[in-house]
């Protein structure tokens, strides 16, 4: 068996569930925007919800040129950190990884009540009567 460098994957250390379940998280987004988008045409400017992902897109655009310029310069495995350290220091990368972990929390919170008013509306017509709060504990629990 051959070894790996340093800034190489061991050979069949990636299997079929590590690819697939990478693939379902990378997918993830997309459901935050589809559960979005009818709360933003019902609540927001929908004129200015194209104008929106437009911007957003040229921002994500800008953000990912300058992280495929960053991977040249970052070979190991530590994910976010590990560029953030790299372009801004230990300590800033450090304040990045908090802001994505309340981030990541944030949103999850969001999904999770998007979910219980979806599923309050869907249970509602079958006659299983919950307020959405109660489907978000349900949907917490079952996860």
């Amino acid at each position: 068996m051959s070894t790996a460098g340093s800034n190489q994957l061991r050979r069949n250390s990636l299997g079929l569930i590590a690819v697939t379940f990478m693939v379902i998280s990378a997918a993830a987004p997309l459901t935050g925007v589809a559960g979005a988008m009818p709360l933003a045409f019902m609540l927001g400017n929908g004129a200015g919800i194209p104008a929106t992902f437009i911007f957003v897109t040229l921002v994500m655009l800008a953000f990912s040129a300058g992280y495929v310029a960053m991977s040249r310069h970052v070979t190991n495995a530590g994910a976010f950190y590990a560029y953030a350290a790299r372009g801004l220091g230990g300590r800033s990368a450090g304040a990045v990884a908090v802001v994505a972990l309340v981030a990541y929390n944030a949103m999850q919170f969001g999904l999770i009540g998007l979910l219980g008013g979806i599923a309050s509306g869907v249970f509602s017509e079958l006659g299983l009567v919950l307020p959405w709060w109660g489907w978000s504990l349900i949907a917490v629990v079952l996860v």
